[in-house]
């Protein structure tokens, strides 16, 4: 799977997460690509040890 595959991106950080550079950091990933996206700050994940969760829905050309 490449970028250009992603159709959207949902991230959940914990508040103790720098938000502006997780940002960063998937459009870096990302290399400029642009898809939908949304990010969200939750009060603690599930396993304590997550800080950040993504969730990447690809397009079925992919497959």
């Amino acid at each position: 799977m490449n970028a250009t595959d992603i159709v959207s991106i949902a991230t959940y950080v914990t508040v103790n997460v720098d938000r502006g550079l997780t940002m960063m950091d998937r459009d870096s990933t990302l290399m400029g690509y642009r898809v939908a996206g949304s990010l969200a700050t939750v009060p603690r994940s599930v396993e304590p040890d997550l800080l950040v969760e993504v969730a990447v829905v690809a397009s079925e050309a992919c497959r």
